[in-house]
């Protein structure tokens, strides 16, 4: 429902699905990934090395060294991945020549980074914690699952906490908005302060990759259970600490109220838009209706159908609305309880760099 309420609406309520006829044949020769099947790729490509790493540790006598150890954790799985994506490259799912070569070192430089600090992750929880239910009853609404697959540290104080691997970017740079205000009259980069520059802005995560561990801690929070989480992404980890109670009531609360708004009828939040407004990032205008080298929301057949240009989109005022109402509050969370670290460039590692852009990073 977040990434997409009128996707939601019109398969729930009128079972109407919209499918792109104009996909191109599965059998024709790959001359380039676009953003969407780089993610697929990247998302077969973890699971298949994961795979792998188990059979390994599995056979490994001395499993304790040799996962904590750095320089054998980093050559293990550069081995694993190496193996994989020649499988890959004699499967014909490989752009050809020079360009089949960049394409192979792009893919290593994200995934290596990302598969070392999520065994990394793994290390530092290594005991499974017990699954905590969820019962709630709000407005007539009732919300039953389980929070399973917690893990604990050694610590004896820790906090049950979730890990999950996400096979995509979870941290963006400051808005130019951000960085524009941060320099001084004449220009120069960052302020001065006390005649010293200061630090550039740190990186913030990306709100349209936290809605679910969101949902998560406010469903938690709101039954009294204490849990964390952890994000591994291409790019960075997302710690995301237990929210205040009080609040998490408040925005379920908020967030069951537009639910059920948005099953009487397709509401006007579209979720890359929306975020774009919150977070001040940039242009949600801009993002709706695309650009050079970008891809607009507005293609999305949902809602073309709906709201064909921006202008549409914010006619009766809904969307501001709507945007603050759900999205900022995911924004404020973030803003209170989500760290990030970015993930270290590895040694003989080529830096990660995205071969379609960002917008099919779902």
């Amino acid at each position: 429902f977040l990434r997409n309420p009128a996707q939601v609406f019109f398969r729930q309520r009128l079972n109407v699905v919209f499918r792109d006829h104009d996909a191109e044949p599965e059998d024709e020769e790959s001359f380039g990934l676009d953003a969407l099947e780089e993610h697929q790729m990247i998302s077969t490509l973890m699971d298949e090395v994961l795979s792998d790493w188990d059979v390994w540790r599995a056979s490994t006598p001395t499993l304790n060294t040799a996962v904590t150890d750095e320089a054998v954790l980093l050559a293990t799985l550069r081995g694993q991945l190496d193996a994989r994506m020649d499988r890959l490259h004699r499967s014909g799912r490989l752009p050809m020549g020079a360009l089949g070569t960049w394409t192979r070192q792009a893919l290593e430089g994200t995934l290596l980074p990302m598969l070392v600090a999520w065994q990394q992750e793994v290390v530092r929880y290594p005991h499974p914690a017990v699954r905590q239910p969820v019962l709630v009853m709000q407005d007539g609404v009732k919300l039953q699952d389980w929070l399973d697959q917690l893990c604990l540290s050694d610590d004896a104080l820790s906090v049950p906490t979730w890990l999950e691997l996400v096979a995509g970017k979870l941290a963006q740079k400051p808005s130019k908005k951000s960085d524009k205000s941060e320099k001084g009259d004449d220009g120069d980069k960052g302020r001065q302060k006390g005649g010293k520059s200061e630090e550039p802005a740190a990186p913030q995560p990306r709100l349209d990759k936290l809605r679910l561990a969101w949902v998560r801690s406010v469903l938690a929070a709101c039954c009294g259970v204490a849990v964390e989480g952890v994000l591994v992404g291409s790019d960075a980890t997302l710690h995301c600490q237990a929210m205040d109670p009080a609040v998490a009531k408040e925005d379920l609360q908020a967030l069951l109220a537009v639910w059920r708004e948005g099953l009487d009828a397709p509401l006007p939040m579209p979720m890359r838009s929306a975020v774009a407004l919150v977070t001040e990032s940039g242009d949600p205008e801009g993002v709706y209706e695309g650009g050079f080298m970008r891809s607009a929301e507005s293609e999305d057949p949902c809602w073309s159908r709906l709201y064909a240009d921006f202008e549409a989109l914010t006619a009766d005022g809904r969307f501001e609305a709507l945007a603050k109402e759900v999205w900022g509050r995911v924004h404020a969370w973030a803003t209170l309880h989500v760290t990030v670290t970015l993930h270290p460039e590895l040694v003989g590692d080529t830096p990660a760099r995205s071969l379609g852009g960002e917008e099919g990073d779902e």
